[in-house]
């Protein structure tokens, strides 16, 4: 499952390369990439095959590119996988018309589909941030309850979620081998309901927003909790960018 997640990032950051008309070779994408050119030229390859995508290679400019306007279907990444390869790539040049915009654009309707009292996304724009506000010294009490909780989110170790999802997403989650066939029990709606046992709660739900709305967390609730937590700091992501102005 590693090696296959491995595999789609490199695809996206190859469409991310041909959609900005960089016409990269597959010496350069393999060192950004670290994999040897050969994994290239199968990735290149499966985006031709798999994907239909109509890459050319031109001899006398070096490099690959798309030979008409074209964004592969790729499967999408964990959230955490995408908002971390949008940041990398984001810094190298827009990402519209890739594969990485629309599967962040997918992502971030499955997040208002989970809090619908979310604030639509708006696209980014520069504006002045308000002038902080004078820090407050927090009570005492106040301070001790922060070094409890601190101590306690320290002492959880694995847990256990409880996850139900529903029928839609059965065939895929078997497939993709997030859940196995013997560890799910099947319910009589045509759903399933499957024990995961998680070194890190949080990473487990940022990888379960692939197939938001169609799970819900039966246990424990404070993971349940959680998650709408998880969902605001991830909407934060698509607001608008602030910088300071110049003096």
């Amino acid at each position: 499952m590693k090696r296959a997640r491995q595999a789609l990032r490199r695809l996206y950051w190859i469409d991310a390369a041909l959609q900005r008309q960089a016409i990269p070779n597959a010496v350069d994408l393999a060192a950004e990439l670290g994999a040897s050119s050969g994994t290239i030229h199968s990735d290149i390859a499966r985006l031709r095959e798999r994907y239909k995508a109509p890459v050319i290679f031109d001899p006398s400019l070096g490099g690959y590119y798309y030979g008409k306007a074209f964004t592969p279907a790729l499967p999408d990444l964990p959230a955490e996988d995408a908002l971390a390869l949008a940041d990398v790539l984001g810094r190298r040049g827009p990402l519209a018309g890739s594969a990485l915009q629309d599967s962040l654009n997918r992502l971030a309707a499955r997040l208002r589909a989970l809090l619908p009292g979310a604030a639509p996304i708006s696209p980014a724009v520069e504006v002045a941030p308000a002038p902080p506000a004078p820090p407050r010294r927090p009570r005492t009490h106040r301070r001790l309850g922060a070094r409890v909780r601190a101590h306690r989110d320290r002492a959880i170790g694995p847990v256990t979620l409880q996850l139900r999802f529903d029928r839609s997403v059965v065939a895929e989650l078997l497939d993709e081998g997030f859940l196995r066939r013997k560890d799910v029990q099947f319910l009589t709606d045509g759903g399933i309901e499957a024990s995961v046992k998680a070194e890190d709660p949080e990473a487990v739900l940022l990888d379960l927003l692939r197939w938001a709305p169609h799970f819900e967390i039966a246990h424990p609730a404070w993971v349940r909790r959680r998650l709408p937590m998880l969902l605001h700091r991830l909407l934060r992501y698509w607001e608008p960018r602030r910088r300071r102005r110049p003096r």
